[in-house]
């Protein structure tokens, strides 16, 4: 997926403004930015895209998230 839409804005926001087919079905999310995973109704970058840096994800997403590099 893409971290942002063809106008620079994040796709990760903190609350969904569409229709939900499903809650709490995601458990992965892989952007060319990062991998996220979810967990317990959190968000966890887990994976920096290379030539990343955190400063650049947390730039470009709405949504909170924490960071757990290498594993739980």
């Amino acid at each position: 997926m893409e971290h942002t839409n063809k106008h620079g804005e994040t796709k990760l926001k903190k609350e969904c403004t569409l229709p939900l087919m499903g809650k709490a079905v995601v458990h992965k999310l892989i952007t060319e930015l990062g991998v996220f995973e979810f967990e317990s109704s959190e968000m966890f970058l887990v994976e920096l895209m290379q030539g990343v840096s955190l400063e650049d994800i947390k730039a470009k997403t709405e949504a909170e998230f924490k960071v757990r590099f290498g594993g739980a």
